[in-house]
């Protein structure tokens, strides 16, 4: 049983994840397999738990292994390449087409005052009442986790006219267009990284702080201010981007 023992300048810590990322690479560890607990691994290697969780948590950072609350860590499928260029799809058509999530679970839905940040974008004052939909978006079926919330805000004259239950599996652009007659014919887009709220570590099955991807997306119609402020929030391990 190997067991590892301090080195000049590299610590016990960093040893194992070293350790620890050559047998997910050298594919030992199966993509999605439940790799052994924090006891077993500090055990089998003679360090202390404490070393193990430090190893383990530059490893989820790197996104080569994730948490589930309750289950264990896994480990993490190769990322998806979003890759822009002049030629690029949008931030949503990129992330339909490289990481489909066709069933929803709409989370919250109703009336909400605006923060200063959806205000300001939408063009109303701070504390109006807006619409929003929350929905835990899934790659398969409603018994995996959740990859993605995703949030939509909309003026209360929208939202009103939404049939929640059709978004279980279809996109509540198409609702919009279907019975408010709105289409984008603009759309800006924002990318930043970030870590999870409360709520959304709750909703996707992650430790507070885990790592994920923001992608914002403002629609407008031919005129007027914008109609739907989306926001993605992706489990940063699920992506990376690529440029050129």
């Amino acid at each position: 049983m190997p067991v590892l023992i301090p080195k000049s300048g590299v610590s016990l810590s960093k040893q194992l994840e070293e350790i620890l990322r050559e047998k997910i690479i050298s594919r030992e560890w199966n993509i999605h397999e439940c790799i052994p607990s924090e006891l077993q691994i500090s055990e089998q290697y003679g360090v202390s738990r404490s070393t193990v969780r430090a190893a383990l948590g530059n490893l989820v950072q790197d996104g080569m292994l994730y948490r589930r609350q309750g289950k264990g860590t896994f480990v993490a499928p190769p990322h998806e390449a979003v890759t822009f260029d002049e030629h690029r799809l949008g931030i949503r058509e990129k992330l339909d087409t490289l990481m489909p999530t066709p069933v929803a679970r709409v989370v919250r839905e109703g009336p909400v005052a605006a923060s200063e940040q959806v205000a300001e974008l939408m063009g109303i004052p701070a504390g109006e009442q807006i619409y929003e939909v929350v929905r835990a978006r899934y790659r398969l079926i409603p018994g995996s986790s959740p990859c993605m919330v995703q949030y939509s805000w909309m003026p209360m004259e929208i939202g009103q006219q939404i049939e929640t239950e059709e978004l279980i599996m279809a996109r509540l652009t198409f609702q919009i267009a279907e019975k408010c007659g709105l289409h984008p014919v603009k759309i800006k887009e924002w990318i930043e990284a970030s870590v999870v709220s409360p709520f959304e570590a709750k909703e996707l099955k992650v430790s507070q702080g885990s790592p994920v991807l923001i992608a914002d997306e403002l629609a407008y119609c031919e005129e007027g201010p914008p109609y739907l402020f989306t926001r993605f929030v992706v489990l940063a391990h699920m992506m990376r981007l690529s440029f050129g």
